[in-house]
């Protein structure tokens, strides 16, 4: 269970439903539907959170473009993929929307999904359609990544003939831990082979979606998991698809320009957050003696009180946030063709 600073703990709460709260995530609470057992709901809140840590300041309107990001996406270009979403465009989602609006009066359309249950599968589904990122630096040691060997001399940020799976950990705690592709394969069981090839067709999907728009999917996680349709247990994708806090979007122009200076692109997300993390001066001293500086220091850990305790401390400038906001606002034109506001009032409000 992930650690959220008091500041922002409650902010995204729906009082009215809280006796329904069934989890509390980095940035989602789920709640309970009353009298639907298979139907959950996913709040998505404007937490941020970067190598691990849960920050005590918010982005704001952060969790509207999640959660527009992801309906639009299982809605549209991937509309024939299974996943979990229970889209108004079905009028019994509508009808339920509705009554539990007329109930629950602070529920938050703006940021919130119907969803499905689901059966989730323990690992994340890594895909990388150019080589950079966190497994480069393997690849420059061994010319091997996720256990695959891979043909040597290739730039950072290369572009690859195929998506490569790069499975990780699904950690409750701390930090999500590389796996070769056998030990996920070993992993998954029997439908392994299922799961690979249904996360890498749809990033394929979105991958060419966003080429169409000028823009590159440099790579992405996915989350998979088992919902239940007319009494049948399907793979389906779940949780949030393709959006800024889940894969690393950059534009044509600048990827081609990291690449040619051997640089990492410019990346639409979070990233101005995780720069400023970066240089955060902290009190605490490394095994050498030396000032921690970073948030991202191999040292750190969410797991450390003292560390957690200085981490909810941390005030954000005003212009970070503002800046952060902006970027994650301007993803919806540019990816989507219209604007956050005007979304939201044609697909997610009643």
């Amino acid at each position: 269970m992930a650690h959220i600073p008091e500041r922002v703990k409650d902010l995204a709460i729906i009082s009215s439903l809280k006796g329904g709260l069934l989890g509390q995530g980095k940035v989602r609470e789920t709640y309970a539907v009353p009298g639907l057992d298979e139907v959950l709901i996913h709040v998505a809140s404007d937490r941020v959170s970067i190598f691990d840590f849960v920050l005590p300041f918010t982005i704001p309107r952060k969790g509207e473009v999640l959660t527009a990001l992801t309906h639009w996406w299982l809605t549209g270009p991937l509309a024939a993929f299974p996943n979990h979403l229970l889209p108004f465009s079905n009028e019994g989602v509508r009808f339920l929307a509705k009554h539990l609006k007329n109930i629950h009066h602070d529920i938050p359309l703006g940021r919130t999904l119907f969803v499905r249950r689901a059966e989730t599968i323990k690992l994340e589904f890594v895909y990388r359609m150019m080589l950079g990122g966190s497994v480069y630096k393997a690849y420059t040691e061994n010319g091997v990544v996720a256990g695959v060997e891979l043909p040597k001399g290739f730039p950072k940020w290369s572009k690859l003939d195929e998506p490569l799976f790069t499975p990780t950990t699904k950690a409750q705690a701390g930090h999500d831990k590389p796996m070769t592709q056998t030990e996920a394969y070993k992993f998954l069981g029997t439908q392994a082979v299922e799961m690979v090839a249904l996360g890498r067709r749809a990033y394929k999907v979105a991958y060419k979606q966003v080429a169409d728009r000028g823009w590159v999917l440099l790579d992405t996680k996915l989350e998979l998991g088992f919902i239940t349709v007319a009494g049948k247990k399907v793979l389906a994708l779940i949780d949030e698809v393709f959006t800024p806090d889940s894969s690393r979007l950059t534009s044509s122009a600048e990827w081609k320009a990291g690449l040619a200076a051997g640089k990492d692109p410019v990346a639409h997300d979070k990233q101005y957050v995780r720069e400023w993390g970066t240089k955060i001066k902290t009190p605490f001293k490394d095994s050498h003696g030396k000032q921690i500086v970073g948030l991202n220091h191999n040292e750190l850990s969410t797991e450390n009180p003292e560390h957690l305790a200085f981490v909810d401390s941390l005030e954000a400038p005003e212009e970070l946030i503002a800046r952060t906001s902006e970027i994650y606002l301007d993803i919806m034109p540019s990816q989507v063709g219209v604007s956050l506001d005007d979304y939201q009032a044609e697909y997610l409000l009643l």
